[in-house]
């Protein structure tokens, strides 16, 4: 009933983005915030249409693809503690409230004012020099647009690293959306329909092990950081 395409007509989409930031660091904490403001021209909306054409069940069948429509304005404040009680244990959270401005889209049927917001938190353990666990937790408040919704979703993920070898490998284990969460609640009342529709991700399982050849058997914090911190909130810009 739904048919999704491209549009290769499609114009470039512009943003100008200021930002004003504050860090202060203290021995086992350190806090940074920002206060910003995005501009962006041309912003690729998806449009929903009906066709003249119907399933052989006699149901309409719609389409749907991306089109230049409007100017997107976003003000928000965003505010990252990291805290360090020992040298074992750091714990990290974000949050970021931001208010969303949709204006002169097509026939103005798609602007809208919107307030919302996006929060993180992370808990890192390291055992020893070779074995470290993490926990990540993310949050997003509901969106609401002029024609569409998107519920609340929230999920948990969990990493573990183990360095073998004289540190010249790892073996890392990932899990995410650890208590099958994870999930996005679609509404829409756009092309004289009602359409509702839940998206699930299950919970998915990730084992690497990764040898690095001719490199510096000891690594330091910061890259150790990094192997764990990597490609752990996948929730797409798109549902933000």
């Amino acid at each position: 009933r739904f048919i999704r395409s491209g549009n290769p007509t499609l114009n470039p989409n512009y943003t100008n983005f200021f930002a004003i930031e504050f860090n202060q660091e203290f021995e086992k904490l350190y806090i940074n915030t920002a206060a910003y403001y995005s501009n962006s021209t041309d912003i690729f909306l998806d449009i929903l249409e009906k066709t003249d054409k119907q399933t052989d069940d006699g149901f309409d069948i719609y389409h749907s693809y991306p089109v230049n429509n409007g100017t997107l304005n976003l003000t928000g404040f965003e505010l990252a503690i990291t805290y360090n009680p020992s040298k074992k244990l750091r714990l990290y959270g974000f949050i970021s409230p931001y208010y969303a401005n949709l204006l002169n889209s097509y026939e103005q049927q798609y602007d809208y004012k919107d307030f919302r917001w996006w929060g993180q938190a992370s808990l890192a353990y390291r055992m020893n020099n070779t074995l470290r666990f993490q926990v990540n937790y993310a949050y997003q408040s509901p969106l609401q647009t002029a024609l569409t919704g998107i519920d609340k979703y929230q999920y948990t993920n969990f990493i573990a690293s183990k360095d073998l070898f004289d540190n010249k490998a790892t073996l890392t284990f990932k899990m995410s959306d650890v208590f099958h969460t994870r999930k996005a609640k679609y509404s829409s009342i756009e092309a004289d329909a009602i359409t509702n529709r839940e998206v699930l991700f299950k919970t998915r399982y990730l084992l690497t092990f990764t040898y690095r050849f001719n490199k510096a058997s000891k690594r330091n914090a910061n890259n150790r950081s990094k192997d764990i911190n990597r490609d752990i909130f996948e929730i797409k810009d798109k549902l933000k």
